[in-house]
This record gives C-alpha cells, sequence and structure tokens, in this order.
C-alpha cells in the first residue's frame, strides 16, 4: 500500500508540473527546463526498470543499483533546481516571470523527491523481506 502511495505521488507531481504550466501560462520554456525534463525522464525510465526487476524479489543486487542510481538523479535534480532558482532571481527583471518559475522549478524538484521516496520505498520492502 505504501509503494503504491509513493507511484501515486510521483504521477501527480508530474501532474502538477503540467497543470502549472497550463495555469501559469507558460508560453515558453526557459534555456534549463529542457535539462530538468531529460534528467525527469531518465529518472522515470529508472523506476520503470526498478519496478520490472521488483516483480521478482530475487533481483535485489539490481534493485540496490537502480535505487542509487536514481538517488544520484535526484541529488542532480537538486543541483540543477538551486542553479536554476540562483539564475532565475539574479537575471529575470520581470516579478511575474520570477514567481511563475519559482513555482515551475519548485514542482520539478518535488518530482525529483518523490522519485526518491518512490526507490527508497521499493529498497525498504526489499529490506523487510530479505
Amino acid at each position: 500500500i505504501s509503494l503504491s502511495h509513493k507511484i501515486d505521488d510521483v504521477v501527480d507531481e508530474i501532474d502538477e508540473i503540467a497543470i502549472n504550466f497550463n495555469i501559469l501560462n507558460i508560453k515558453e520554456l526557459r534555456e534549463d527546463v529542457k535539462e530538468f525534463f531529460d534528467l525527469l525522464f531518465n529518472c522515470c525510465e529508472s523506476l520503470t526498470k526498478m519496478f520490472n526487476y521488483f516483480k521478482n524479489l530475487k533481483n535485489y543486487k539490481q534493485i540496490k543499483e537502480i535505487v542509487i542510481e536514481i538517488n544520484k538523479i535526484e541529488e542532480k535534480g537538486d543541483a540543477l533546481y538551486q542553479k536554476a532558482i540562483k539564475n532565475l532571481y539574479e537575471n529575470e527583471k520581470n516579478a511575474i516571470e520570477v514567481i511563475k518559475w519559482t513555482t515551475i522549478y519548485n514542482c520539478l524538484e518535488d518530482c525529483f523527491d518523490s522519485c526518491e521516496m518512490a526507490a527508497d520505498c521499493v529498497e525498504e520492502i526489499l529490506m523487510k523481506n530479505s
């Protein structure tokens, strides 16, 4: 049940990104957003791979490697988030744009966190069943 909630959180965070692009009326992407999306795509691919291995609890080693990979992706997401926020506050002169993009960047960072929490939940389940 806990894992299904974590997976739902990932989906909700991705949905939140899309919703905010719509309600904030984002018409153009900032340069760094593609890097966020590429990293997020890699993170979700890793989650999918991990869940495929999770079908058989004997795949502990492969799952553990993917959990570590997801944790590293989340750390890259954190670094990218910090860089993007710093750049936004240093260079954007339009206060409304600062508010809009702060919201988007926060959603992206939350999404990385939820992916990491789902991976950590899988690892917890494996440890309890070993």
